[in-house]
């Protein structure tokens, strides 16, 4: 259970969330403290800023808060998108990235049995997609 939150509040929740519902969102946000829920309603409360709803400006405050507040690891991603969505500051653009152009073009090439691969953006891997 989440510390402050019902069974009730936190269905209504998941629910409001499933529904990308934002209006509701916002409804059932007001039924127990934002401070627990920043990972779980977060990305919810950018699509309903996204969709300009009101009272979600002041929604996505308490979460900015919230979020500064914890520190946890991805918080500063959920926060900036945060700040996007509400018009505060645009998605920082990561820097040039050094990446290995054999590898790179390896990738490109691809295998015919196993096509894709990625790009790790923190470390500039190239990194084939494995299916099985």
């Amino acid at each position: 259970m989440v510390e402050g939150w019902g069974e009730d509040g936190l269905r209504a929740l998941r629910g409001a969330l499933h529904a990308q519902d934002g209006a509701t969102l916002l409804a059932a946000l007001r039924r127990g403290p934002v401070r627990e829920v920043p990972q779980l309603a977060g990305d919810g409360v950018a699509g309903a800023a996204a969709q300009g709803l009101p009272g979600v400006a002041e929604m996505a405050a308490l979460f900015l808060g919230a979020l500064q507040e914890r520190g946890f690891r991805g918080d500063e991603a959920l926060a900036d998108r945060l700040r996007a969505a509400t018009g505060d500051t645009a998605i920082p653009c990561p820097g040039p990235l050094a990446v290995d152009p054999e590898m790179f073009a390896m990738l490109l090439e691809g295998d015919p049995a196993e096509p894709g691969g990625r790009i790790e953006l923190s470390t500039g891997e190239c990194l084939a997609c494995v299916h099985r």
